[in-house]
């Protein structure tokens, strides 16, 4: 009786053991490569991450945390950069993880007192060493989630982590992809929550359905878009087997999602027009599609395209083991999540419109989808094991057919390694003794800060040419905190939103030619948009510049940009905000401009600064209006006044 008694309270100790020692482990083997990465960066000896997209998430993030602080939204009218820009979860959503951290440590830890813009920087890389060991996790508790054994769960975290370690892992780590990082993983956890809720209909399933799908929403809106089919698909699929409370269930988790990410869905509502259209007005051919996968550098050359397709097709494998082995549903969702979402890939790499989808539509996105069942292509499958009964080819069965699979995945992996040692060398760093995120700016510098600083320094803004092309000079970002000038350029090398359509960009003005301004055309720009300096970084900018009579080459260096140069030319300079009328500036900062001895010119102020709706005047009898520029698709703005004010604040709210 005593034993009868006792039986089902026996095995549990030893399972959450086991469970302990497989999440530890798998801790352990992310924990070189997130720390090795970024522990420079955390410190901040050096100052703060400088590769790739870093410093853009790092200032957005510190911007929206000032802004959650003061106004409670994340949605901020910056005038540092381009005139006035409206930073938006639209425009950077990749920074709203951290900004919302910051906000609530100020909150908690610093009586709501603003954070500083390095100590959002070094929380930004810690998140980002986190998300390099909770993606892992997430992707092996949406595997265990799935009805996989605890041995095939942490055989997908681990392949994860290689996915990680790869140049498209290492691609994606170093420009601070952090929706990447973090999104597809809990889209990994989501379609494991699906599954486990058809396996075991109950209130846990439900909640944990809920988390996932609210975790995918507010970590990446575009990898929950592209979620959407695969539900609809689960849904036709087992809804008929289940009753009310299930349907129920499973509707609750839609309505928190939305709950959550209602602030995004009204920044949307408010701000999707500042979206530019990055489609390429090329013709679609089989050729063009097909140079364009294989030419994406984010693969990592040769030996990554090599790797990503092994990977994807053990991805496709394992899928089919898991329907095999009884698992039918989740074999069917993952092999459907990883088809449908390389047709994703294709189509738009086809056609180039890339920007606002890139989570999405990126290699390692399908990496890290395929590396859930790509696990179970490594283990052999125990049958009969929970009652499940093998339906596959009868010479996987037997005894020694279960390892057929991973010794013949084995196999391929060794191949792989031997014909790309040079790659599978990288790997190994990657994952033991990684490089660190670059936390250092060129030499030539801290010259250059000398003469934007000077004493004598004209006043104005820094006019900076963007390379495309160019992914080292993040760093311009902190440049307007460290000379206190308010930049037109320098905030993203690409980003398409309408705010930055005026700027000097790959030897182009405004989207013209610069070597097709007449000198009276470029100095009504440089009126326009008060300029102190101009940063050339082309040969033809370069050139036109130089033949500009108002314009002086103080510097000239070489840059990193591939042996290219770097001149600054010193204008006569612009003060103030003013084109027409009168207006000193007392102070900008994010979301806020106060002016003193602000004089009308019949009835008018215009000021080099962009119109946004919901800019507000105080005393609120000076009216807010547009004032066409045909340089810029954004209107300046116009300040009506009837007789001069001695201080008038300018703060945006938004809508």
């Amino acid at each position: 009786m005593s034993q009868s008694n006792q039986s089902p309270h026996v095995n549990w100790l030893p399972a959450a053991l086991n469970s302990l020692v497989m999440w530890l482990s798998l801790i352990g083997i992310c924990l070189p490569m997130a720390i090795g990465t970024t522990l420079c960066a955390i410190q901040g000896n050096d100052g703060p991450a400088t590769a790739g997209s870093h410093p853009l998430h790092e200032y957005h993030a510190w911007l929206g945390a000032c802004g959650i602080l003061r106004n409670g939204s994340p949605s901020v009218y910056d005038s540092a950069f381009h005139a006035g820009y409206i930073k938006t979860p639209l425009f950077d959503h990749q920074s709203k993880m951290v900004e919302w951290t910051a906000a609530l440590l100020a909150l908690v830890f610093n009586q709501g007192i603003e954070p500083t813009l390095e100590a959002v920087a070094q929380l930004h890389s810690l998140i980002v060493a986190l998300m390099m060991i909770l993606g892992p996790l997430l992707i092996a508790l949406g595997a265990r989630l799935a009805g996989t054994t605890r041995w095939e769960a942490f055989m997908s975290g681990v392949v994860s982590v290689l996915v990680l370690s790869t140049p498209a892992g290492r691609t994606a780590v170093e420009a601070g992809d952090l929706e990447l990082l973090s999104g597809i993983p809990a889209f990994v956890f989501f379609m494991g929550s699906l599954s486990g809720y058809h396996r075991n209909p109950g209130p846990f399933g439900g909640v944990m359905v809920s988390i996932a799908f609210t975790l995918e929403w507010f970590l990446s809106p575009g990898v929950a878009f592209a979620s959407m089919p695969l539900f609809l698909f689960y849904y036709l699929r087992t809804g008929m087997r289940h009753g009310g409370p299930w349907h129920l269930g499973l509707l609750i988790a839609p309505f928190a999602a939305a709950l959550v990410n209602l602030g995004l869905f009204a920044a949307w509502k408010d701000h999707w027009w500042i979206q530019v259209s990055v489609m390429e007005e090329k013709a679609f051919g089989p050729g063009a599609f097909i140079s364009r996968i294989v030419g994406d550098d984010r693969w990592g050359g040769n030996g990554g395209i090599l790797i990503g397709a092994v990977l994807i097709l053990l991805g496709l494998i394992g899928s089919q083991v898991l329907a095999w082995s009884g698992r039918r549903l989740t074999g069917r969702l993952s092999g459907s999540a990883l088809v449908g979402l390389f047709v994703f890939y294709a189509i738009v790499k086809a056609f180039h419109v890339a920007e606002m989808i890139d989570t999405v539509a990126n290699p390692l996105s399908l990496m890290l989808v395929a590396s859930f069942p790509a696990g179970l292509a490594l283990v052999p499958y125990r049958h009969g094991e929970n009652r499940r009964k093998w339906t596959g080819p009868g010479l996987l069965a037997g005894p020694l057919g279960k390892w057929t699979i991973p010794i013949a995945t084995t196999a391929v992996l060794v191949c792989v390694g031997f014909t790309n040692q040079e790659i599978m060398a990288r790997i190994g760093n990657n994952l033991v003794m990684p490089q660190s995120l670059a936390c250092a700016r060129p030499d030539w510098v801290e010259p250059l800060l000398k003469h934007l600083m000077a004493p004598d320094a004209p006043a104005g803004r820094v006019l900076w040419e963007d390379i495309t092309a160019d992914r080292q000079t993040g760093w311009t970002v902190f440049m307007p905190n460290l000379t206190g000038r308010a930049w037109i350029g320098g905030l993203s090398r690409n980003a398409p939103i309408e705010h930055l359509q005026a700027s000097l960009r790959d030897g182009k003005l405004a989207g013209r030619s610069v070597s097709d301004w007449s000198d009276s055309e470029l100095m009504g720009y440089i009126k326009a948009y008060r300029l102190g300096f101009v940063v050339a970084r082309t040969s033809e900018s370069i050139k036109r510049w130089s033949r500009l009579p108002d314009a002086k080459e103080i510097f000239l260096t070489g840059s990193e940009n591939e042996g290219g140069s770097c001149a600054v030319f010193r204008l006569l300079g612009e003060e103030g905000l003013a084109i027409l009328g009168q207006a000193r500036v007392l102070e900008t900062s994010s979301g806020k401009i106060t002016l003193a001895d602000v004089v009308p010119d019949k009835g008018t102020v215009v000021l080099s600064l962009h119109y946004q709706k919901g800019l507000k005047t105080r005393p609120s009898r000076v009216k807010v209006e547009r004032e066409l520029d045909s340089r810029d698709p954004i209107p300046l703005l116009r300040l009506r006044l009837e007789e001069p004010v001695s201080r008038l604040e300018i703060e945006w709210h938004s809508p």
